[in-house]
């Protein structure tokens, strides 16, 4: 089940301290003695691949029982051989003490103790340092990036299906109760989903490795539409791992079955996926609808990555770490069963965002009327202890159930805000809700979609488009037959929406760089499968296209 399609991946370069810390910025050994049994403290915070709104992110760690202290390592580079920097730190953090250069910085740890320090070094971490928003700053980590091959350049997956070809068009399974006679359809002849993992490049794009960059891929285990949620770091070894839902076929009984399930990064150097160690998620009873997953940050302050998932009657919180021994993430259920007749589809899910700055990672579903009359949807701070605190209702009544989310600092205040796509009558509408530090979220302004405009807000990305230190929000929308993307723009007077990117390209969205420093670059899906596009700020820039053979339904998932 876990059997992948390989390509060969470029070895990553090896990690190499350096020879003394004599001349390295931020300090000196002083008359410290190197001390081999010395242990490493374990890395906690920012998440690995999470992005940081300050030039000064707050560092924290683990101690052991014999450990005072820690040395903080931090270069340009993986193997910290560009622009190394030491800081040494009493206690269990450190707020960096002078202003870094944007972008990607890696990070590591050694331990201190009774006038020695240690030779071992931690996991090495990632994060991406933007520096302060237009209106404000926050040391601490929210939101991420998807890098695979912890090289510190932002990369790209791309789910697509692979069969002979007697598939249903596009190769879309329809899920059961969705069917125009209201039964439950027959599944289709089976296929072979993959995610293809694309390497970023400052310089080529996600042209270099040959077969239009493809350095990796993973067989799925669904047949059906592909959820994907990526960016996080489930097990803390400081590469980006994978969750994936979908859907796949009993040919016997003529049933489709719903499943999510986990993929971890390789460190090998000679594949892009651990195909030994992930696999499905246990979530009780058989779920009547693909499940939405979204990757999270960390919502309890353990050092690992979490993700959620939107199941149609329940919510869940997939805990990252090494449950029983094992290397798969725990789970456990947030949000309560919910009454009505079944609707066909999940509830959606968003995690990796921090609306109230505290460092811990927050969570989001939408839910149905007969829950909650008076919301759509909630959110909920993370907690170190209960994991989520209190839900806070969100959202208009006069809407249906919300059918998007998004996170971004749309004001530009340093932390995060969240949108929100509803259906209002016969059309749809984005609202947007603003972080607060107090009051978790508090009401913003809201755009309608225009007139001629279908299936507006259907997907939703936030970037920082010009990296002016506030985030736009990339909107999907059609009009007549042609997909098309909307850009949002939140201020004082309100919230406007206005055409962006190339006609034919917006049946799905995501956001790869998001800006600051530089532009952001994000990727648009064309309906038809036939390529996706790659976008930096305005400008489409290159056009992916599927990989040859029987490959088809191309940007079916995207992460």
């Amino acid at each position: 089940m876990r059997a992948g399609l390989l390509v060969a991946l470029l070895a990553l370069t090896a990690c190499a301290a350096p020879a003394s810390f004599d001349g390295l910025a931020g300090g000196t050994k002083g008359d410290s003695k190197e001390d081999s049994t010395v242990e490493a403290p374990r890395p906690l915070s920012p998440v690995s691949v999470s992005l940081v709104a300050s030039s000064r992110p707050r560092l924290k760690w683990a101690l052991g029982a014999t450990l005072s202290g820690a040395i903080v390592e931090m270069s340009r580079t993986r193997d910290f051989t560009k622009d190394v920097k030491r800081f040494e730190a009493k206690g269990t953090e450190l707020v960096v003490p002078e202003d870094l250069e944007l972008g990607v910085w890696f990070w590591r740890l050694k331990g201190t103790s009774a006038g020695t320090f240690g030779s071992a070094a931690s996991v090495i971490w990632e994060m991406v340092v933007r520096g302060p928003a237009k209106n404000g700053s926050s040391d601490a980590p929210t939101r991420s990036m998807v890098d695979m091959n912890a090289d510190g350049e932002p990369d790209l997956l791309i789910a697509g299906t692979v069969d002979d070809g007697s598939g249903p068009p596009g190769g879309e399974l329809t899920p059961p109760g969705s069917s125009a006679a209201g039964g439950t359809p027959k599944p289709e002849a089976p296929t072979s989903p993959i995610v293809f993992f694309y390497p970023g490049d400052r310089e080529s794009g996600f042209a270099r490795g040959g077969k239009e960059g493809i350095l990796g891929a993973s067989q799925s285990p669904y047949d059906g539409p592909i959820s994907i949620g990526g960016g996080t770091d489930f097990d803390g070894d400081g590469y980006t791992d994978m969750i994936e839902a979908g859907s796949y076929a009993d040919l016997y009984e003529g049933k489709l079955w719903f499943g999510v399930s986990t993929t971890y990064a390789s460190k090998s150097g000679e594949a892009a996926f651990d195909l030994e160690r992930g696999g499905p998620l246990y979530l009780g009873q058989g779920a009547n609808a693909p499940p939405s997953v979204r990757e999270g940050a960390d919502v309890d302050g353990d050092g690992y990555g979490d993700a959620v998932v939107g199941l149609e009657d329940v919510g869940f919180l997939v805990l990252g770490g090494l449950a029983k021994g094992m290397s798969m993430p725990a789970v456990m259920p947030i949000v309560p069963g919910m009454s009505g007749a079944p609707t066909g589809k999940s509830r959606i899910a968003m995690g990796s965002f921090d609306a109230n700055g505290d460092g811990l990672a927050d969570v989001a579903f939408s839910f149905t009327d007969e829950y909650e009359p008076s919301a759509r949807a909630f959110a909920a701070a993370g907690d170190r202890a209960q994991r989520i605190r209190e839900p806070k209702m969100i959202d208009a009544p006069d809407a249906k159930r919300a059918t998007a989310f998004a996170a971004g600092d749309f004001n530009g205040d340093g932390i995060d805000d969240v949108a929100i796509t509803t259906p209002v009558g016969t059309s749809t509408r984005i609202c947007i809700w603003y972080g607060h530090r107090e009051k978790l979220l508090t009401a913003g302004p809201c755009v309608a979609a225009a007139s001629a405009d279908l299936d507006f807000g259907a997907s939703l990305t936030a970037v920082d488009l010009e990296g002016d230190g506030v985030d736009e929000l990339l909107a999907t929308a059609k009009t007549g037959d042609i997909e098309g993307v909307r850009v949002v723009r939140v201020s004082a007077e309100g919230a406007t929406a206005q055409p962006i990117g190339v006609p034919g390209l917006g049946v799905r969205l995501t956001t790869i760089w998001p800006g600051r420093p530089g532009k952001a670059r994000w990727a648009a899906v064309a309906a038809d499968g036939s390529r996706v596009g790659i976008f930096e700020g305005a400008d489409l820039k290159e056009s992916l296209s599927p990989p040859p053979g029987t490959v088809r339904a191309f940007g079916r998932g995207l992460r």
